[in-house]
């Protein structure tokens, strides 16, 4: 006997009776047919249809209203559709397999529970006639070994197997992803039966292992996915950038109706184009970019958090350059000198000991000692350093240091404060280094001061000679390879304040060099994507092989890394707006090459 037919015979109440008091309710809404009830089984991409007595109001159909579960109580999954008097559902179709992710499964008995009377929350005819009681049908799915068929077949084709986007003898894969569309639903169990062979487009290049995969099934459509297996395997399913043939040697891939699906490309194969793949280069990790000073810049470019970034930044306080390049003869006797390039020549000495009070000495670009710098105290109690000064700005500095960041003072107010004549401070040794760059000591220069000392740059401090300081350091920068005695050295408490307007005389180029990479050089240059603001400068990264190292070559390996520059020209009465990178994108790397994470 249909199994349909029995359950319907039997409907009952969906929800709880009401109490017995209670009037019958008038006649509402009724169901009259439910079009798979005379069906023995009903296949995986059948549509169930019910007719009811006035047309349906479409708010009131939903998954409280309309529940189709089976006899674990999990639901069916598909779409709810009213025609009028007609209610439909149409079962989303399977892409596994083993058929078990479909709307319906194989070889299940289902339920079917349409609320009504007395929930208020039933279905409704568009008068607002609720059904007059709650309904419970049923039905079984088809299963392999069955009479009847698992799926209907739908004959919507002939269609042919092709690549995603415009088809042709030569097709490129813009994203790298391999995926072949039909007009039609598949059938999910043909697939592993079928093959394609995939190779590198040279000759006697060897089959390359894949795995196929049904991702996108629906009756207009469907899609495979065909994805590198083993070691080449990429995490995104993408194929590596190059030149491939695809061929179709085994025909066993079915539609729903068990016709077969044929490849659309010309004969004997299909010709694909992958472009090599932009691969970000991590540029925030505390171990992403060399130590080392870039060759060719007036300072080191840094990492900014804040605004997630590597950024050009330039200190206010380095003032405007009127005084020009200069060197220690230059710079002997300035009170406050406003360098564009100040370099201390090896074998050449700046004394600056002859001077009392504050000393500050500026440069807009790089400030280098290579030969000596010093500033001794001059004989008598004023130049006295018996231990740590507690003059006026020592004290404010340590005040600073107390407060949330947020509401320190700001370096270039304080340093303009620091040599304005007539302080009461205006006979103590401090001496202020700023670069608008890097500061830089090399091996065999030295600095020797005794007084307060302040460093500052807007790259790095790098101390690779002899440093000896007879007092307080305070530094913008941590880990110095500096000495102190009678004092003590410590972070500098000001944020680093940038100029409102371009003060630059000349040119200014901040740099970084990231990590070495293996490069699996298939060209001479590498494509490079810079993503941030080039703002009023230039950003740019180029290629150096490794030092020590074989240079990347054409077909061969080596260690390579980037070079990347951040350049500002002078342009008085302008805006200050430097350049900032957030991200480089590299064509031809690996993921795995370039340490970085997938976007």
């Amino acid at each position: 006997m249909p199994r349909a037919s029995s359950w319907l015979a039997g409907l009952a109440g969906l929800a709880g009776l009401c109490c017995a008091c209670a009037e019958s309710p008038a006649p509402g809404l009724r169901l009259i047919e439910f079009r798979q009830r005379e069906v023995e089984r009903v296949a995986l991409n059948e549509e169930l249809a019910f007719f009811f007595s006035e047309p349906l109001d479409p708010s009131s159909v939903t998954s409280d209203s309309v529940r189709i579960v089976d006899e674990e109580g999990l639901e069916a999954r598909g779409e709810r559709r009213v025609r009028g008097r007609a209610l439909t559902f149409l079962p989303d179709l399977p892409c596994a397999p083993d058929l078990s992710d479909g709307g319906f499964r194989p070889k299940r008995r289902y339920r079917v529970l349409l609320g009504g009377f007395p929930r208020p929350d039933g279905l409704r005819s568009v008068e607002g006639a609720l059904l007059a009681q709650g309904l419970v049908l049923g039905f079984a799915t088809a299963g392999p070994g069955d009479s009847s068929p698992m799926f209907l077949d739908p004959f919507r084709g002939p269609f042919r197997l092709q690549p995603r986007g415009r088809p042709g003898h030569v097709v490129e894969l813009e994203d790298g992803r391999l995926v072949l569309e039909y007009g039609e639903a598949l059938e999910p169990s043909s697939v592993p039966r079928s093959r394609f062979l995939l190779t590198r487009a040279t000759s006697g290049a060897p089959e390359l292992q894949t795995t196929v995969e049904l991702i996108e099934n629906h009756p207009d459509h469907a899609a495979l996915a065909i994805t590198l297996a083993g070691e080449l395997a990429l995490p995104d399913g993408r194929l590596p950038g190059g030149t491939y043939y695809l061929t179709m040697p085994v025909r066993e891939l079915r539609t729903l109706g068990g016709r077969r699906v044929d490849p659309g490309w010309p004969a004997p194969f299909l010709h694909l184009v992958v472009p090599p793949e932009r691969v970000p280069v991590d540029l925030s990790g505390p171990r992403s970019l060399a130590e080392e000073r870039p060759a060719g810049c007036d300072g080191t470019a840094l990492w900014d958090a804040r605004h997630g970034a590597l950024r050009l930044r330039f200190p206010a306080a380095a003032g405007s350059g009127v005084d020009g390049p200069a060197g220690a003869a230059q710079a002997a006797g300035a009170r406050d000198l406003h360098a564009t390039r100040l370099e201390i020549e090896a074998g050449a000495t700046l004394d600056l000991g002859a001077q009392r009070g504050p000393l500050v000495l500026r440069s807009q670009t790089t400030l280098v000692v290579r030969g000596h710098l010093v500033r001794r105290a001059p004989p008598g109690p004023a130049g006295a350093l018996g231990g740590p000064r507690e003059d006026p700005p020592t004290k404010e500095l340590i005040e600073e240091a107390t407060r949330e960041v947020v509401q320190r003072g700001a370096l270039e107010p304080w340093v303009a404060r620091l040599i304005e004549p007539g302080r009461s401070w205006s006979a103590e040794p401090w001496l202020v280094l700023v670069a608008g760059g890097d500061l830089w000591i090399p091996e065999g220069g030295t600095l020797e001061v005794d007084g307060n000392l302040v460093l500052v740059a807007g790259g790095r401090i790098r101390i690779e000679g002899r440093a000896l300081v007879r007092g307080n350091v305070w530094s913008s920068e941590d880990g110095l390879n500096l000495a102190a005695q009678g004092g003590r050295i410590r972070p500098l408490p000001l944020w680093i304040d940038e100029p409102a307007l371009n003060p630059l005389r000349t040119p200014l180029v901040f740099g970084a060099l990231t990590r070495p990479v293996p490069w699996p050089a298939t060209h001479r240059c590498a494509r490079t994507w810079l993503l941030g603001r080039s703002g009023a400068g230039e950003l740019e990264a180029t290629l150096l092989a490794e030092p020590g190292g074989p240079a990347p070559r054409l077909g061969g390996t080596g260690s390579a890394r980037f070079l990347l520059r951040l350049a500002l020209g002078p342009a008085p009465g302008e805006p200050w707006d430097p350049p900032a990178l957030e991200r480089l994108e590299v064509e031809g790397l690996t993921p795995q090459l370039a340490g970085a994470e997938r976007p």
